[in-house]
């Protein structure tokens, strides 16, 4: 189950409305740690395969569907994964044009959460 607007903004009734609001990597995953909404608790930064299933092919700036999630930024986005060599560095999801990268962890990116849900 995923949050339909990034952390920051907010759901009107037709679209997400606001700003993303950006977080560096730890700070992502404390907000994620206590993050609230529509009655649960287990919200979590997902792993770079699940932002990865995110990614329409056939969009551009964002590369994300929009009919779904509205007003998606187009810079990056952070995963729950480390890079396995790199061990400052973090997988991201940039959905401008849909690819996958790392960065440090240091470096503010937008958060959408997805929980396991039932």
């Amino acid at each position: 189950m995923w949050m339909r607007c990034s952390l920051g903004q907010t759901w009107d009734g037709n679209s997400c409305t606001g700003t993303d609001a950006t977080y560096t990597w730890q700070h992502a995953l404390n907000a994620a740690d206590i993050h609230s909404f529509a009655g649960y608790e287990d919200w979590r930064v997902p792993n770079i395969k699940e932002l990865g299933s995110l990614v329409e092919q056939d969009c551009y700036s964002p590369a994300i569907n929009q009919s779904i999630f509205s007003n998606a930024g187009s810079n990056g986005y952070w995963s729950s994964s480390p890079n396995a060599e790199y061990t400052t560095l973090v997988w991201t999801i940039h959905f401008n044009y849909g690819i996958d990268d790392y960065i440090s962890m240091s470096i503010s990116r937008a958060v959408r959460l997805v929980r396991n849900g039932q």
